[in-house]
């Protein structure tokens, strides 16, 4: 069992099974494709990549609604992007 830094969900992934041999690399600490695009704008947006702008606009495409279950410091960044 694994558990995603970004939200705290918790899923099975294993690198080294055949059952999961195909799936995304990110899934070593990410569970899905929200979750990881909610992490790459995080991540540009704290690197200054991205203006807080930009990582609105991004943001707005994704499934930010359950802010409250994310880790503190991914939901300081959402509520300071979308503040």
């Amino acid at each position: 069992m694994r558990k995603c830094v970004v939200c705290g969900t918790e899923y099975e992934y294993c690198p080294t099974c055949y059952r999961d041999k195909f799936k995304p690399k990110y899934m070593l600490t990410i569970h899905s494709e929200n979750c990881k695009g909610i992490w790459d704008v995080m991540s540009a947006y704290a690197t200054k990549q991205l203006t807080k702008e930009e990582a609105k606009e991004f943001l707005a495409e994704l499934d930010v609604k359950v802010a409250q279950k994310f880790n503190p410091v991914v939901a300081q960044y959402i509520k300071e992007i979308n503040g």
